[in-house]
């Protein structure tokens, strides 16, 4: 509306909504704008006396970090200092369009700042290659690794061409790097890039002398390495008057091999004692999925005194259903670990599975996996096997693409397929942390199960994450790596199964396809990091059977399995029965139908099964096995009363 309004009156909208941002009582605004400096300043938005209030907060760690990390490579290097040839060449020859950009500045002082800042990089680049790089045991791989601090001593460091910069220097620096982006911007000509990595640089250098050097050793790591080929290829621009590495003089074992200084932030309270340094009056962090709540109350580094964890909108006893199931139909274990997704026998019973429940789970059917590597390659085996032809003849499939600009085409297909008459739904694969289960809002028929397949760990040979688990298991204490890793996990599922339910009238199941979710007939210590509105209906299941048996009752569909037979009469029936009492005759009868209807109606709940040692035990709601009891020895009345409070679904 904003839009069009300033579209009509002949107004630009986004100067016209950041011009109104000072003087609002409210401003809407994606919180990264908050959380990074360079952005913050440029809003021109006071957040003295404000409240912050930080939504969908269950990604505000990795935000933070982000904010306050950066990485420089040799082609932004490179296509900096193109962008101040780009300005030389502007304001020799048009300096008459330049005037406003050049402020309280003649031409000629703004080219002599601008040749200094130029020489300033060239010594940069050069003081990157003398680093010396080598294996990393961590790591294993080629790098420079040192505590955060050592950026100072990298771009300190002067040499043939140049002077480094220290902090004094940023002062002179930044003002200089945003006038040479307005005469950029101002020009008639449009240029490459309108000075986009120079202010990239100047973002940069805001970033390094901002915390005290001790506060970069903390929290902070300095990396330097080679460029990959696929990093390195086609980002920079062509380099005028100086060819880029092409100096005879660097010291660098590895000379004329682009790299990447990296400045990595691995603590959140960098960004978050920023903002309570603004005045800012409160803070609020809200989420759905911020489970497990300790680690990440911990993750942040500022204290928040007031946590409040609110129960659902649903009654999850009646509106949820959801299990863990670790073998499929087939007895293969279900384990998408690394060394196992790949195995044929895996593939085959976890496709039987979805088979299953495609046959009778109503509406949209959501499979989430781990990573987009592993949906292709199942759905690729299910292909070629033909399961993926006999699921489609129970919902059609459709996968997520890579690409955003083929996902509105993927959701209109599902979409028309849910809507089609005499429909029985659809299937949407899907990954963890992507488009889908981050950002669509699925509701009602759209998703009425979610199946999540493995457990979305980060990448174990993310450079990133391996040293974020080794810092925090250097400056915490032993283990703390591995928490971070196993939390980050649990907030991915919590944040897909929590697609299943949108609103209070809203209703379905989810099931958690792998063994590692459960430990010993219980829930594992990772799945006990699920969303505390979910936990108390999830148990671990004991069979195939089973799982799919109590999801069809959930759905209002009948039981498959096989009623039990009434037990043989016992000694004291069969003696009542010679006696010939008509009392004791009438007495047996009704105790046999009123085991037969008990064991009729356990097996179509929830509320039984056999144990390893083929004693029938009771089982309550989580999963917990109760004091063994046979069926003859509950009344009917007792079963009836217990299966009702035990109930659960729609149908």
């Amino acid at each position: 509306e904003i839009t069009q309004a300033c579209k009509d009156k002949m107004v630009c909208p986004y100067f016209k909504c950041r011009e109104d941002a000072k003087d609002a009582d409210l401003l809407l605004i994606p919180y990264d704008y908050l959380i990074n400096p360079g952005t913050r300043e440029s809003l021109g938005v006071s957040l003295q006396n404000s409240i912050l209030v930080f939504d969908e907060g269950h990604n505000i760690e990795k935000s933070c970090e982000q904010a306050a990390s950066f990485e420089l490579r040799s082609t932004d290097l490179a296509a900096a200092m193109t962008e101040i040839d780009d300005a030389f060449s502007l304001l020799d020859e048009e300096p008459e369009t330049c005037e406003e950009a050049l402020g309280d500045l003649t031409v000629e002082q703004l080219m002599g700042h601008m040749n200094l800042l130029k020489r300033n990089l060239l010594n940069l680049e050069d003081s990157i290659l003398t680093e010396r790089l080598v294996k990393d045991t961590t790591t294993e791989k080629v790098m420079t690794k040192a505590p955060g601090s050592h950026i100072l001593t990298i771009f300190s460091r002067s040499g043939s061409k140049g002077e480094g910069i220290t902090s004094k220097d940023v002062k002179r620096i930044v003002p200089i790097v945003r006038k040479v982006v307005s005469v950029l911007t101002y020009s008639r000509d449009s240029t490459s890039s309108g000075g986009q990595n120079l202010d990239k640089l100047a973002s940069l250098l805001t970033t390094l002398f901002t915390p005290d050097p001790s506060e970069l050793d903390k929290n902070y790591q300095v990396l330097v390495y080679e460029e990959s080929e696929e990093n390195g290829a086609g980002r920079g621009t062509k380099r005028k008057a100086v060819d880029f590495f092409s100096d005879q003089t660097s010291t660098s074992a590895g000379e004329g091999k682009p790299r990447t200084l990296a400045l990595w932030c691995f603590s959140c309270s960098v960004a978050m004692k920023q903002l309570e340094k603004l005045g800012v009056h409160s803070l609020i962090i809200t989420s759905g999925t911020l489970s497990p709540i300790e680690g990440t109350l911990e993750s942040f580094g500022v204290p928040f005194p007031v946590v409040l964890e609110n129960k659902h909108v649903i009654d999850a006893q009646k509106q949820l259903w959801g299990g863990v199931l670790s073998s499929g139909p087939g007895g293969t274990v279900l384990d998408a670990s690394f060394g196992q997704r790949d195995q044929p026998a895996y593939v085959r019973d976890l496709g039987r599975v979805l088979q299953l429940l495609a046959g009778f789970v109503p509406d949209g059917l959501l499979l989430a996996f781990h990573s987009y590597s592993q949906k292709e390659q199942v759905l690729r085996s299910w292909r070629e096997s033909g399961i993926y032809d006999q699921i489609g003849s129970q919902k059609p499939i459709f996968d997520e693409p890579r690409n955003n600009h083929e996902l509105q085409h993927t959701m209109e297909g599902y979409n028309r397929a849910l809507g089609a008459k005499s429909s029985n739904g659809a299937i949407l694969a899907a990954v963890c942390r992507g488009k889908l289960s981050e950002g669509i809002d699925f509701t009602d028929r759209q998703c009425r199960m979610v199946v999540m397949v493995g457990i979305p760990y980060p990448n174990r040979s993310d450079l990133r994450v391996i040293l974020k688990q080794n810092f925090l298991d250097s400056n915490g204490k032993e283990g703390d790596g591995r928490s971070w890793y196993s939390r980050e996990a649990i907030r991915a599922v919590n944040q897909t199964l929590g697609r299943v339910i949108r609103h209070r009238h809203d209703f379905g199941g989810v099931l958690l396809c792998d063994h590692r979710y459960a430990k010993e007939n219980r829930l594992s210590p990772i799945a006990r990091g699920l969303s505390a509105w979910m936990a108390p209906v999830m148990s671990v299941l004991p069979s195939c059977e089973v799982a799919i048996d109590a999801c069809r009752k959930f759905f209002g569909k009948p039981s498959l399995l096989p009623s039990k037979p009434a037990p043989a009469p016992g000694p004291i029936e069969e003696e009542r029965a010679k006696s010939g009492s008509a009392t004791a005759t009438a007495t047996a009868t009704a105790t046999a139908t009123a085991t037969a209807t008990a064991t009729s109606t356990t097996s179509k709940t929830k509320a039984g099964r056999k144990s390893s040692s083929g004693s029938s035990n009771l089982v309550g709601h989580s999963g917990e096995v109760g004091s063994p009891a046979t069926l003859s020895q509950l009344t009917a009345a007792t079963l009836a009363k217990r299966n009702a409070a035990q109930g659960y679904g729609l149908g």
